[in-house]
């Protein structure tokens, strides 16, 4: 959980940098953390029918339910702004080069969750390769 915490308190920063207001931060940052989740259940999933060699079927209503069901999780669990501040107080004490490196994994992980998708289905459809 200290994963989503520091991404939550990062969204929160770059939001309240670009924008100078706090009113929306809190939503803003909760839908990045609900579709990190549910790109990373994808995955698992796509990984899991590749494995066991079943047809992947996933109806836009399904993605739909489940992204709003982790926007209310997430918005439950960081309604208060005590994670906020536990992960502020945590991250104050790395140095600048341990942040960015912890960025940079960050934005890798986030490329890779939403790249794989694409491309296996890319690989699928377009190259017509069955998995």
């Amino acid at each position: 959980m200290y994963v989503l915490d520091y991404v939550f308190y990062r969204v929160c920063k770059y939001y309240k940098m670009m924008s100078g207001d706090s009113g929306m931060v809190g939503f803003y940052s909760c839908t990045i953390l609900s579709l990190i989740t549910f790109f990373t259940c994808l995955n698992i999933f796509i990984l899991a029918c590749i494995t066991l060699e079943k047809d992947l079927k996933i109806s836009k209503l399904l993605v739909t339910v489940c992204i709003i069901i982790l926007q209310f999780m997430f918005s439950y669990r960081y309604r208060n702004t005590i994670y906020l501040h536990t992960a502020i107080r945590k991250s104050k004490n790395y140095n600048k080069v341990k942040i960015g490196f912890y960025d940079i994994i960050i934005v890798c992980y986030l490329l890779t969750i939403v790249l794989t998708p694409m491309v296996l289905g890319y690989m699928r459809h377009n190259l017509g390769m069955k998995f």
